[in-house]
């Protein structure tokens, strides 16, 4: 087993021993139906999916600052401004589209 999975199974065996203390009962338990048991999982992949997106928003911002960075260095050296056209990065707009950004 490499050193990430060993991880993840030691975050699994924590997790478990904190969801017995809070819950007082294990995933082997018998109170729930099928349906709950989806029900619980769809939830857990709405938050997913809210942190995915949290995560790849502060990305997106961190990666506009960059380019303003090196926007604001490149223009102060007009050099670097004109080897720099024609190069363009990919970004989301705020309809989640990828456009091309020049």
């Amino acid at each position: 087993m490499s050193k990430i999975e060993y991880r993840v199974c030691t975050k699994i065996t924590q997790r478990a021993a904190l969801g017995k203390e809070k819950y007082g009962t294990t995933m082997e338990r018998d109170d729930l139906t099928p349906l709950d048991w989806l029900k619980h999982a769809q939830e857990e992949a709405m938050d997913l999916a809210v942190y995915l997106e949290k995560l790849m928003q502060e990305l997106e911002e961190l990666q506009i600052m960059s380019d303003k960075d090196e926007n604001n260095n490149s223009s102060s050296n007009e050099s670097d401004s004109n080897s720099n056209s024609g190069n363009s990065t990919p970004y989301r707009d705020d309809s989640n589209t990828y456009v091309e950004r020049s």
